[in-house]
């Protein structure tokens, strides 16, 4: 896919522009911190590569098993079997815009990521479903990425504030708890 190929490329496109910023900021000292505290995501290797200014991000924090409610997790019985979670980074969010939009908007947007969380569930209704979960540094990046998702039919969008939540569903079964913080 043009997302798997294009991951491939992220590390000889962004790092060394990443690299240089961290010498030119501090010397060998600094690049060796770098090194101590490596980044969970590629935020800073793209503000590097884009001039953007370079800011720490208030990323959500890495990962973990994400299964809530808007009343709190489901009970053991509920319709769900969490199978992965992982987080999709900056760089996903400039390819998903990218293809929906243009480069500008994708870069834009992905300097706007400050975290995100993928979900994957089997649902005993039948089939697999997925959330996405991103949050931007504004509530016009979400907006603006939440439009750009709506685009493909296959996804159920919600946003509010600086969150936007994606569904897909094998099955076409989304259950409200499969939208988060953002179900209603």
């Amino acid at each position: 896919s043009v997302l798997a190929s294009s991951l491939q490329s992220v590390p000889y496109l962004y790092g060394p522009n990443w690299i240089l910023q961290r010498w030119l900021e501090g010397g060998s000292e600094a690049l060796q911190a770098a090194y101590e505290a490596v980044p969970t995501d590629v935020l800073g290797a793209l503000q590097s590569s884009w001039g953007a200014e370079q800011e720490e991000a208030a990323a959500s924090p890495y990962p973990a098993p994400n299964v809530y409610t808007s009343d709190g997790e489901p009970a053991e019985s509920a319709e769900l079997i969490p199978l992965a979670y992982d987080r999709l980074g900056a760089y996903t969010v400039y390819t998903a815009a990218r293809r929906a939009s243009d480069a500008l908007v994708g870069r834009q947007l992905a300097l706007g990521w400050r975290g995100d969380q993928l979900d994957v569930y089997e649902l005993n209704a039948g089939g697999a479903a997925a959330r996405w979960h991103v949050t931007f540094d504004s509530s016009q990046q979400a907006v603006s990425f939440a439009s750009l998702l709506q685009q493909n039919p296959s996804v159920s969008v919600r946003h509010e504030g600086t969150s936007v939540v994606g569904v897909v569903s094998e099955s076409g079964n989304e259950p409200e708890w499969l939208f988060g913080p953002l179900g209603r």
